[in-house]
């Protein structure tokens, strides 16, 4: 069992999202609703094993993303978007990979397909 951020502004996807993790994943979620809120439960309890952060919200998960790094914090990373997404083009994703996200994910993801993706982070 994992100790998981997911980092959403819609409170219907950190439902659905922490549901998948938590019953089909076996993990333990906390949440934030945007980076700032992140960093802050990060540098209270820095024993997050895995990061999923949306990227457009407020205070986005690019920011999240690029100040954990400025910071040499390395928390494994899923970054989570639709709406990067124009036209089959996955450019904003493919730039929150360069910056530190170690897998990207578009919209909408797939309970498999999250779990698959914690699992590979995760090692297990």
């Amino acid at each position: 069992m994992a100790r998981i951020l997911l980092v959403e502004d819609d409170q219907w996807t950190i439902d659905s999202l922490s549901k998948v993790l938590i019953e089909k994943g076996k993990h333990e979620v906390e949440t934030a609703f945007d980076a700032k809120q992140a960093l802050k439960k990060i540098a209270e309890r820095a024993n997050f094993d895995l990061l999923i952060t949306d990227i457009y919200m407020k205070h986005s998960g690019i920011e999240l993303i690029s100040e954990l790094r400025n910071q040499q914090k390395h928390i494994p990373t899923i970054a989570i978007s639709g709406g990067s997404v124009i036209g089959g083009n996955t450019v904003l994703l493919d730039v929150v990979g360069m910056i530190g996200a170690d897998i990207t994910l578009t919209r909408p993801v797939k309970a498999e397909q999250l779990i698959e993706s914690v699992s590979k982070l995760l090692n297990i």
